[in-house]
């Protein structure tokens, strides 16, 4: 369990930072789209 833990906490973390970076490339690239039109 206590190796399993930080684990965890540690791949929350990099969801938590890699799932706003996503939303917002995802936005952008929506931008340029319509930009473009």
């Amino acid at each position: 369990m206590s190796t399993a833990s930080p684990k965890y906490n540690r791949f929350s973390i990099e969801k938590f930072l890699i799932v706003p970076l996503v939303r917002l490339d995802i936005f952008l690239n929506l931008s340029v789209v319509f930009g473009a039109h």
